[in-house]
């Protein structure tokens, strides 16, 4: 059976995923023609990114009332985005190609190195494209600023703004 190993409280609000695909094209070249030994693997991964907002550092000055408690303005961090996560469920290799010496040392070997690598690969290049105008930051303030105004609105506030700490004013 599963054994739990631990417990996390979540301090942060996932406000955005953005879901992605990206081709690995691993070459690894030997100096010899690739016939003879090389390989090249094309690997279509798909693999998600988080924005979330954490709340563990908002206190009672990220919080300003006004008076006749009808309007807020509330400070946090700026979103963050998670590393990628590959789906292996929808993960494939596309294409591979070996030479001859690769494919005797594959009858010695696992390939689970090299699978383990174009995973890495994968996360690497997903990681700069969630970061290279994805969208996701202001994706997640958006969605963040709704969900504490209809939050603060339901609790009788008419005027809630929601401000990022690397934002002005």
């Amino acid at each position: 059976p599963a054994v739990l190993k631990s417990l996390q409280d979540l301090h942060s609000y996932h406000a955005a995923t953005g879901n992605f695909q990206q081709i690995v094209d691993l070459h690894q070249d030997s100096g010899f023609p690739d016939a003879i030994l090389g390989s090249r693997t094309l690997y279509i991964a798909y693999g998600s990114v988080d924005a979330s907002v954490d709340f563990s550092d908002v206190d009672s000055g990220s919080v300003d009332v006004s008076d006749d408690r009808l309007s807020a303005t509330i400070t946090l961090p700026r979103p963050m985005l998670s590393p990628a996560r590959i789906d292996p469920t929808r993960s494939y290799v596309y294409d591979q190609n070996e030479g001859a010496l690769n494919k005797i040392g594959d009858l010695f070997s696992s390939n689970d190195h090299d699978q383990q690598q174009l995973n890495v690969l994968a996360v690497q290049k997903i990681n700069a494209a969630a970061q290279q105008n994805s969208g996701l930051i202001a994706r997640a303030r958006e969605n963040t600023r709704l969900m504490l105004s209809s939050l603060l609105r339901a609790l009788g506030f008419t005027t809630v703004n929601v401000l990022f700490a690397d934002e002005q004013p």
